[in-house]
């Protein structure tokens, strides 16, 4: 079993492979990532070994993009631990970057734009929370019955339940309209939580998933209907039975 993550401020980095574009994933999220050999500090357990790095902060990300081959870049990396189809490794991500000894990601600048409104920002961390309960839970970290798991179940089930209509304040003209086209088969995924609880429906786990896609966490897949699909398969039986049983 891998440790727990760990920070390792102001490590030395020398780029061997330059950071391109970001790749998009999930709902929206961006990684940047790149190459290059731990040159610091002393002590560093990684010293002169070649690893990928990945940055989640946008705010980092022209920082690291201008960084050539042979140059050197001073940040903090948090390793995280990662379970794959391929078997247990380690994520290393940059939170910050310094340049002339300053760091370029300030708490001025935030997670949220100026513009953000509360009910916006409060959005946002309930989905990072989120986020991180259900990967923890997925690792196997925290065990089914645990609050967090049930809060993030609640959270999950106020989300999916249909917003109340709003009561007409006039009556509206009805006008002749042509019906839509009937659509088969169920609604499209648009986020992680939604294909976790069309798993469960048929007794099909977020691990489960992950298994048949082959990631280790369900913030990793991209497409998230290519993902039931593929899932939807394996477990076709399993998929069957539960129809039978409703």
């Amino acid at each position: 079993m891998l440790d727990e993550k760990k920070q390792y401020p102001r490590s030395k980095l020398e780029i061997t492979e330059a950071a391109k574009e970001p790749r998009t994933f999930g709902t929206g999220g961006q990684v940047l990532n790149f190459k290059a050999k731990v040159t610091g500090p002393e002590g560093n357990p990684w010293l002169g070994q070649n690893r990928t790095f990945g940055c989640f902060k946008p705010i980092l990300f022209d920082t690291i993009k201008q960084a050539e081959v042979g140059a050197t870049l001073d940040c903090d990396v948090e390793t995280k631990p990662y379970r794959g189809q391929e078997g247990e490794r380690l994520n290393y991500n940059i939170l910050q970057v310094y340049v002339g000894g300053q760091p370029v990601a300030t708490k001025q600048q935030g997670r949220y734009n100026n513009d953000d409104s509360p009910e916006k920002r409060k959005s946002i961390e309930d989905q990072n929370r989120a986020g991180h309960i259900t990967n923890l839970w997925i690792a196997g970290k925290i065990p089914d019955d645990d609050s967090l798991v049930t809060k993030l179940r609640s959270w999950l089930n106020k989300i999916d339940s249909p917003a109340p209509e709003k009561p007409a304040s006039q009556p509206v003209k009805k006008e002749a309209v042509t019906p839509p086209t009937e659509r088969k088969g169920p609604p499209p995924l648009k986020t992680q939580a939604d294909l976790r609880v069309r798993g469960e429906k048929f007794g099909i786990s977020a691990r489960d998933i992950c298994n048949a896609v082959g990631v280790g966490s369900l913030e990793q897949i991209e497409d998230l209907n290519k993902a039931w699909k593929v899932t939807a398969t394996r477990y076709a039986e399993k998929i069957k039975a539960a129809g039978k049983a409703k």
